[in-house]
């Protein structure tokens, strides 16, 4: 269902988006850093983004590098950080990951390298999809980047690919999921 609702919202927002022919891109500021909308390749393709003081600051799309029409992602940030709800899109353009809520993580650590103790940037709640739009687990999340790896806390709830629980795990301690 998410999906049914998430994909025209996409193409909702990359309509009316407030870019005209008139808005310069890819520009900097007097001090040399990123200002406005930029749209450049980036590290997980076609990115469109707008900075502010050389900094992630507001809506954020990225495109596929394989077919640049392709949306892969979408969300805002704040300040650098991500912030607000997220969505992940795959190779299908099915919506296969969903971060709801994304605020700073301020009390939370992992184990990094060598056993030291590690403060992911942001927690969220997340939703990982089964290819059918069914939600297939789902809690509350501690990361730097969602998209590579991270860890949940807490209650997170499992579910078959009809949607029935299988599964709910309470993580006292964060934990690194697959």
């Amino acid at each position: 269902m998410i999906k049914k609702i998430v994909l025209p919202l996409a193409l909702v927002m990359f309509i009316t988006s407030e870019v005209d022919a008139q808005t310069n891109i890819n520009q900097k500021d007097k001090n040399g850093k990123k200002t406005g909308l930029w749209i450049e390749n980036g590290m997980y393709g076609l990115e469109e983004a707008y900075y502010q003081d050389g900094k992630y600051n507001g809506f954020y799309r990225s495109y596929s590098k394989v077919n640049k029409s392709r949306l892969s992602s979408f969300g805002s940030y704040l300040n650098g950080k991500m912030s607000g709800d997220w969505y992940f899109i795959d190779d299908k353009s099915h919506v296969y990951m969903s971060c709801e809520d994304i605020k700073p993580n301020k009390d939370l650590f992992v184990n990094g390298e060598d056993n030291k103790k590690v403060m992911p940037s942001s927690k969220a709640y997340v939703r990982v999809y089964h290819d059918n739009g069914k939600v297939e687990q789902e809690g509350l999340a501690i990361f730097d980047s969602v998209e590579i790896e991270f860890y949940g806390i807490g209650k997170w709830v499992f579910r078959d690919e009809n949607g029935k629980v299988i599964e709910t795990k309470n993580f006292y301690k964060p934990t690194l999921m697959d």
